[in-house]
């Protein structure tokens, strides 16, 4: 089905999280500066430098956690369903 494109910058503070969410789509996140911890439901966690990125999948359920000294800045693009919200809550994956 239709599909659109939304691009934005995300600022996490020293400790903030995204919370466990999934997407209606694809997301693209490229990390410009701190530190990041990338969990991911069924893969292990992946510590973010700056100058690297990640490609989630549709439904795949995930979070993000500031875990350096400085707000992380993050680029995020979501290619995703028209007309359905960008992000939805998800619970916490089983061995997360």
């Amino acid at each position: 089905g239709p599909q659109d494109v939304q691009m934005l910058q995300r600022t996490f503070p020293v400790g903030g999280s995204s919370g466990w969410h999934v997407h209606p789509g694809t997301e693209v996140a490229y990390l410009v500066s701190g530190e990041m911890l990338l969990r991911r439901a069924g893969a292990p966690p992946r510590l973010m430098k700056p100058g690297q990125h990640f490609i989630m999948p549709r439904g795949v359920a995930h979070t993000g956690i500031n875990v350096g000294t400085e707000p992380a800045i993050v680029v995020v693009t979501y290619l995703v369903d028209r007309n359905a919200p960008v992000r939805t809550d998800a619970a916490v994956p089983a061995g997360n």
